[in-house]
């Protein structure tokens, strides 16, 4: 289904059924285009000039989120982590760069291995449940966050590490 002049096409599940963050993201009224590119499902945000990323298909296990991404030619910010965007995964490790100021809803919720968390900038949004349910033993590395990450259900036992 294409849905804008971005190449788009509505993530689907295994299955062929449209995934659980891209139906989120539509009753949210979020997503204005959906695209791939070098592994990475995001959406273009209301700006028409920078993303929100969704998913990353790599090993399953560490991600990188970059901070941009080219289509057609053109570059695109990496601004915010979407709603539903890794929950349930098999993550284990994501860094996330300085150009993301936002992580959405449950965007991490339920990932059970997610135990290495690097933020490299200064999140100014975490949405409610983002880190719910990840590993009890998770250690984040971040700058300015703290408060943020435990109201959005980081587990009580988290470590967390001042990165200079």
């Amino acid at each position: 289904q294409v849905i804008s002049k971005l190449y788009a096409v509505v993530v689907t599940d295994d299955d062929g059924t449209e995934s659980k963050c891209a139906a989120y993201a539509y009753s949210k009224g979020t997503v204005h285009s959906w695209g791939g590119t070098k592994n990475v499902t995001f959406s273009l945000n209301e700006d028409g000039k920078t993303v929100s990323v969704y998913s990353i298909f790599d090993n399953g296990t560490a991600t990188k989120i970059p901070s941009s991404i080219k289509v057609n030619g053109k570059s695109y910010k990496v601004t915010s982590i979407g709603y539903w965007a890794y929950m349930g995964t098999k993550l284990k490790s994501i860094t996330i760069p300085s150009t993301v100021t936002t992580i959405g809803e449950e965007a991490f919720k339920d990932a059970k291995n997610l135990k290495t968390i690097n933020i490299n900038g200064n999140i100014k949004s975490v949405g409610e449940n983002a880190f719910q349910g990840i590993n009890k033993k998770a250690v984040f590395n971040y700058k300015k966050i703290v408060k943020r990450i435990k109201k959005a259900g980081a587990p009580k036992t988290a470590t967390f590490k001042r990165v200079k």
